[in-house]
Parts: C-alpha cells; sequence; structure tokens
C-alpha cells in the first residue's frame, strides 16, 4: 500500500477497504487505525465500509473497546452510520454487559426508523444467559420482536440452546424452546439437538416427548428428528418398549 502511494498511484476507497478488512479479520486495530489517515492524507474520504472495519478490527478480541465507541462517535457525526455499524456496536456493549447503553442505542435505530437482523438479538440474550440472567433474556426477546420475526425467532432458538447447555437448566431450554413453537417459528435441528440431549441428560423424558408433540402440531417436526431417535433409544434402554415403538413411528 505504502508502496503504491509512494509512485503516485491513486487508491480508491474500494482497495483501501479491501486492506482494511483483513486488518479487521486480525484484529489489527492500529494498522487500520493508520490507513484510515493514510486515506484522509490522500484526499480519499472514508466511507461507511471503512469506518465498519476500523469499528471491527477494535472489537475483535476486545483488542480497543474503548477506540471503538470513538470510531462510533465519528461514525455518527460524519452522518456514514448504516444498520450493521449499530449491530457491530451492540454486540460489543452486550459481551461487555453494558446493558443500558444497548438500550440507548436500541432507542437511537428505533427514532432512526432502522432495522437490526437477529444476530445482534441473538447475541445479547446469549450474553444475558451466560451471566444467570434469564429474565434479561426475556426483557430482550420483546424488544426483538419489534425488528422483525427473524429477530425473535434468532432470540428463542439460542437461548434454548444455551439453556441446555453446561451449567444451565434443561427445563428452562424446552421452555424457551416451546415459545419458539408456540410462535410457529422453526427451531434450527441444531438447536433441538441440544435441547433434547439436555432434557435426556436429565433424565426428562415425559418434556421432550411434549415438546415433539407441540412441534408436530404446529407442522414444525422435521428439524426435530435426531431428537426423536434419542427419545426412542432412552425408552429401550429403559425396557419400555411401547413407548419406544410409539416414537419409532413417529
Amino acid at each position: 500500500m505504502r508502496r503504491a502511494t509512494s509512485v503516485g498511484l491513486s487508491l480508491g476507497p474500494t482497495t483501501y477497504s479491501s486492506v482494511l478488512d483483513a486488518y479487521a479479520a486480525a484484529g489489527n486495530a492500529t494498522g487500520a487505525v493508520e490507513l484510515v489517515d493514510a486515506m484522509r492524507s490522500s484526499s480519499v474520504a472514508p466511507d461507511a465500509a471503512s469506518y465498519n472495519a476500523v469499528i471491527r478490527a477494535c472489537i475483535t478480541n476486545n483488542v480497543s473497546a474503548y477506540q471503538a465507541g470513538q470510531w462510533f462517535q465519528e461514525v455518527m457525526s460524519q452522518q456514514v452510520v448504516r444498520d450493521d455499524t449499530y449491530g457491530l456496536i451492540l454486540m460489543w456493549l452486550a459481551k461487555t454487559g453494558n446493558t443500558r447503553q444497548v438500550v440507548r442505542r436500541l432507542k437511537e435505530m428505533d427514532g432512526a426508523g432502522r432495522l437490526l437482523d437477529g444476530d445482534v438479538f441473538r447475541e445479547i440474550a446469549v450474553q444475558c444467559v451466560s451471566k444467570g440472567s434469564p429474565s434479561e433474556a426475556e426483557f430482550w426477546l420483546e424488544r426483538s420482536t419489534a425488528f422483525g420475526e427473524g429477530a425473535r425467532e434468532a432470540v428463542l432458538g439460542a437461548v434454548a440452546a444455551r439453556c441446555a447447555g453446561p451449567g444451565g437448566s434443561a427445563g428452562d431450554a424446552a421452555g424457551w424452546l416451546g415459545l419458539l413453537l408456540d410462535a410457529g417459528l422453526a427451531p434450527e435441528r441444531a438447536e433441538c439437538t441440544v435441547v433434547a440431549e439436555g432434557l435426556l441428560g436429565a433424565g426428562d423424558t415425559r418434556e421432550l416427548a411434549a415438546l415433539l408433540r407441540k412441534a408436530a402440531a404446529k407442522g414444525l417436526a422435521e428439524p426435530f428428528g435426531p431428537a426423536c431417535a434419542g427419545l426412542v433409544e432412552a425408552h429401550a434402554r429403559r425396557n419400555r418398549s411401547s413407548q419406544a415403538a410409539y416414537w419409532l413411528e413417529w
């Protein structure tokens, strides 16, 4: 990059953005910031993609969380903020546990008519559950509905899977997955499998059977294939041949 500019080659925002993306992937905040300074000295105005790359570089592995906030303020002042820029900052704030700032930014987005994808709410909710606060996750679920069913689906499925994991509650996991089914939304196969494994590990075949029946009633049984197979095996191990046969046909 330096060699190109030293011999008088004119580089555009696209070329700079490609290098910035590489810095972002590596978490090289110093390199990204220096490159933006080089853009300005070459009279190339950083665009939204350039700013996003710098923010990603700062956030990756928490290299420079404070710098990420500073760059976000610059993006706002330059009026080149995009929906995914908000998403980056919100996920970073969620990871740091700064829920007050998350609420503030969400209100800004709502007032500006901007939209978030489900990944942002998934990250926020999973962080809440990871910190032992499922009620906060429920709070964010309610907020996610304003941003479309995709966000709601992401939150429910991800939180259900997290609850079923180490240190979680299989019963809570089933409850979250049940909410997803009640809303007529299809969970991911991986999420269904994780929740089923959690319930079977806790010996709760009844709760899993109830989930499978609810899924069938909603026409959403397909992702539960591995879960059903696990239920068949559990009944077979306990010599419940009639129950095993029933779920084998299911």
